[in-house]
C-alpha cells in the first residue's frame, strides 16, 4: 500500500511517514494535495464537519493513535484493515 501523507508540518510528517512505515506502508509526503485525509489538532465536531465540507475524505483528529491512522487510511482507500496485507502496528 502506499499512502500520500499530506501536512503543512515537516515534524508532523516525519512522524506520521515514521508510524506508517512501521506498519511496512511505503509513504510519500507533501505539504498540500487536493483529496487527503484531514489530520488536525482542530477536533471540534465543526471542525470536522468543516473538514469533510472541503472535501477531505476522513477527519481524524491529533493526537492520533497508531491503529486509529491506520484506521482511517484503510477507510479513505476503501479497504478493511483484514484486506490491508502486512499493514499491523507492532507485528
Amino acid at each position: 500500500m502506499t499512502v500520500l501523507v499530506v501536512d503543512d508540518e515537516p515534524d508532523a510528517r516525519r512522524l506520521i511517514r515514521r508510524m506508517l512505515e512501521e506498519c511496512h506502508a511505503t509513504v510519500l509526503v507533501a505539504g498540500s494535495a487536493a483529496e487527503a485525509i484531514a489530520l488536525t489538532a482542530f477536533a471540534r465536531s465543526e471542525d470536522r464537519t468543516r473538514a469533510l465540507r472541503a472535501g477531505f475524505a476522513v477527519h481524524v483528529s491529533k493526537p492520533v493513535e497508531p491503529s486509529e491512522l491506520i484506521a482511517a487510511v484503510a477507510s479513505a482507500a476503501g479497504r478493511t484493515l483484514g484486506s490491508w496485507q502486512g499493514l499491523s502496528h507492532g507485528g
